[in-house]
């Protein structure tokens, strides 16, 4: 339980660096050359790990879940995306951080064994994460557009379920560095194939821009990595709810480097989130 723990929380680490990095990448390279640069890089850097150490033997049905896992992945993203396009980040964010909820769910349904401290831990991380994920908002202004929490929820549902069937039955039979690798290689087939279709031109960004998105890239491909060794220890409920704690860490990077304020829904995630850590430790 204790290397579940130490991994999950590294992803979270890695996930909330990723997010804050790619605020200014993002910036400076729009989002869909961000995304296609990035996935190109990590897919190059993974297929040459992959060519390295070779491919483990598996059967059909093992790559076809692999398939659908990483689907599932690329199309909550999508849905994400499309809900922080059309709805309110303070509504958006916290439904969308719940996918580690998801995902403790379908571990219980599929028998993952945990204590009850350690369920109600993860509840309560959970919860934590999508409490500070939420924003420092001002008085509302116009009607709510419910369309963004529908995309949110559908993220949260599809994220949870990806990295449950990375955990329950791709990783125990390929590890964590060849389905990572046909993550990178299918995103970078969907964004160039979605660039393609839109006519947008993703032109190479400037070597500054390029930089930065290398560098989000390879934060972000060794967070999915260590998520995925993560989710070999068998505790696929507990890895995956502590990856939800990127929020905190995107906003005390925000907090410490921007000098963005901490709302008072954020120290009470983070006092949730403490909570949460002692009962899975002790569970």
């Amino acid at each position: 339980m204790n290397v579940a723990i130490i991994l999950g929380l590294l992803a979270a680490l890695l996930f909330g660096t990723t997010d804050f990095a790619a605020r200014f990448a993002v910036r400076r390279t729009g989002t869909l050359r961000t995304i296609f640069y990035g996935d190109l890089a990590a897919a190059c850097i993974m297929s040459g790990i992959v060519m390295w150490r070779g491919v483990p033997s598996a059967d059909l049905t093992t790559w076809l879940i692999t398939i659908a896992s990483n689907l599932s992945g690329l199309a909550a993203s999508a849905c994400l995306l499309r809900a922080m396009a059309t709805g309110s980040l303070g509504i958006v964010s916290p439904i969308a951080a719940t996918y580690g909820g998801v995902t403790a769910l379908l571990a219980a349904a599929s028998g993952e064994a945990l204590h009850l401290a350690g369920w109600i831990g993860v509840a309560l991380t959970t919860a934590g994460g999508a409490t500070v994920a939420k924003p420092h908002q001002g008085p509302k202004v116009g009607p709510v557009d419910h369309t963004g929490a529908i995309f949110a929820a559908a993220a949260a549902i599809l994220y949870g379920t990806s990295f449950w069937l990375l955990g329950q039955f791709v990783v125990p039979m390929l590890g964590a560095v060849v389905p990572t690798c046909s993550y990178y290689v299918l995103g970078t087939a969907a964004s160039l194939a979605f660039g393609i279709s839109v006519d947008h031109q993703l032109r190479l960004p400037s070597a500054p821009a390029l930089s930065l998105v290398l560098g989000t890239a390879i934060l972000g491909c060794g967070a999915t990595l260590v998520l995925a060794y993560g989710e070999i220890t068998g505790h696929v409920a507990v890895v995956t709810a502590l990856s939800t704690l990127a929020s905190v860490v995107t906003v005390f990077l925000a907090r410490l480097l921007l000098k963005e304020k901490v709302s008072i829904s954020g120290w009470i995630g983070v006092t949730l989130i403490v909570v949460g850590l002692t009962l899975l430790h002790s569970g």
